[in-house]
């Protein structure tokens, strides 16, 4: 009996350099998505990492909660706690402080100092752009420090740049680092009235 050959035909090497260039196009279409899903989380987490360490600051105040000293001992430290804010000359790299305020500084007793103790670090990624810190007006000059206080028992709030010149409301500007020019601004917005932050949009 004969046996009947197939005709058994492999991929030309177009077609093999057709497939490959559709691999390419979606694996960099993911691979951009992911990146943009990844800095808009990292964006996200940003703004709710600074307003939690506002809100944190006063609620340790409120509640009068004792600092942990260097020598193992605590105490409520008696000018309450604070938040600082320093922006620096590289756009994204700002640092921002939770502190306890213990008011061994002397005349500088309403910034961050030598004397407080550090509670919590952040330092702002570089996914996000921290615009500035723009005091009483949304599109005022900025400034390069502030320091938000909360004072026990009822969190008496102030808010002073570095020259302790007192501040009535205090605007941090954020914008996402992948997107246009064009998109609206966050603002993270605090008043020494009220003294609750809030997280906004600027047109």
């Amino acid at each position: 009996m004969k046996t009947k050959k197939q005709n058994q035909k492999g991929f030309t090497l177009t077609e093999m350099l057709l497939v490959l260039a559709i691999i390419g196009v979606l694996f960099g279409i993911g691979t951009n998505l992911y990146r943009k899903d990844r800095d808009l989380f990292i964006f996200n987490d940003s703004l709710s990492r600074v307003l939690s360490m506002i809100q944190t600051a006063r609620n340790y105040a409120t509640t009068s909660r004792a600092a942990y000293l260097p020598d193992g001992t605590s105490k409520i430290p008696p000018e309450g706690y604070g938040v600082d804010i320093k922006r620096s000359a590289t756009l994204g790299q700002s640092v921002v402080t939770l502190f306890a305020n213990t008011g061994v500084d002397g005349a500088e007793v309403n910034r961050f100092g030598a004397g407080d103790i550090t509670e919590e670090t952040y330092t702002i990624p570089t996914q996000t752009v921290f615009e500035g810190i723009l005091p009483d007006s949304k599109t005022a000059a900025t400034i390069g420090e502030a320091v938000i206080l909360f004072r026990p028992p009822l969190a008496d709030t102030s808010i002073n740049n570095n020259q302790d010149m007192t501040i009535n409301t205090l605007y941090l500007r954020f914008s996402n680092r992948l997107t246009s020019a064009t998109q609206k601004k966050h603002i993270i917005s605090i008043n020494r009235t009220a003294g609750f932050p809030e997280l906004e949009l600027l047109n």
